[in-house]
């Protein structure tokens, strides 16, 4: 039961991942138009009408960029959470399978081998002695297959335990690149409206600046 619910939970964060990809995809494609339209707008006559739709471009352009860097930000945080998910299931399962391991050990040192004394002196014994053979070859194999898997299961919680911190350093660095173009944003937002108010809207009044 438990591994249906992590299978079927692992699935729909694949297609939540998918659909967000997707629109990220979608994001990029625009924001590669807007920068061209950019560069082709750079290479027009200097007029005010065309120095107000390079302003109004870049500004647009910014606004993608914000979303998209919004949108990593928020897709950065869900691995995040589900890393922190996945490294709880780990150590709760690692903390299992170690009492196991350790259970077993103590069951087998409480079972040791009859003596060869006492397995001359009694026929009964010989049996025991054959059963506690078989059982400790047993209980060997299987602590050492618990014991691989503990080793494995370790391993996969420290692997994702570096995963997160280097989501951690990654969502910090989006943080701060959203804090600069929203800066931007506002700046470039400013300078059009200095524009127009300089040039109070005129092409003439543009031209004898």
């Amino acid at each position: 039961m438990v591994k249906k619910i992590l299978i079927f939970t692992a699935l729909f964060f694949l297609l939540i991942f998918s659909i967000q990809a997707q629109d990220a995809t979608d994001l990029q494609k625009k924001i590669n138009e807007y920068q061209e339209k950019l560069q082709q707008l750079k290479q027009q006559k200097n007029t005010l009408s065309s120095q107000i739709q390079y302003m109004d471009t870049q500004i647009y352009l910014t606004g993608l960029q914000i979303n998209a860097t919004e949108q990593k930000i928020v897709e950065t945080e869900k691995e995040i959470n589900l890393l922190g998910s996945r490294i709880e299931g780990l150590d709760q399962s690692l903390d299992y399978l170690s009492k196991q391991l350790i259970e077993r050990i103590v069951i087998g040192y409480k079972k040791k081998p009859l003596s060869l004394f006492s397995l001359l002196l009694d026929n009964n014994n010989a049996n025991d002695f054959l059963n506690q053979v078989k059982y400790l070859k047993t209980a060997q194999t299987n602590n050492q297959k618990l014991l691989y898997t503990v080793q494995e299961t370790k391993t996969n919680a420290e692997e994702q335990k570096k995963l997160r911190e280097e989501k951690k350093i990654e969502l910090d660095k989006l943080t701060e690149t959203l804090n600069y173009q929203k800066q931007s944003l506002d700046n470039q937002k400013v300078q059009k409206q200095r524009l127009l108010a300089e040039t109070q809207n005129s092409e003439q009044v543009y031209q004898g600046l």
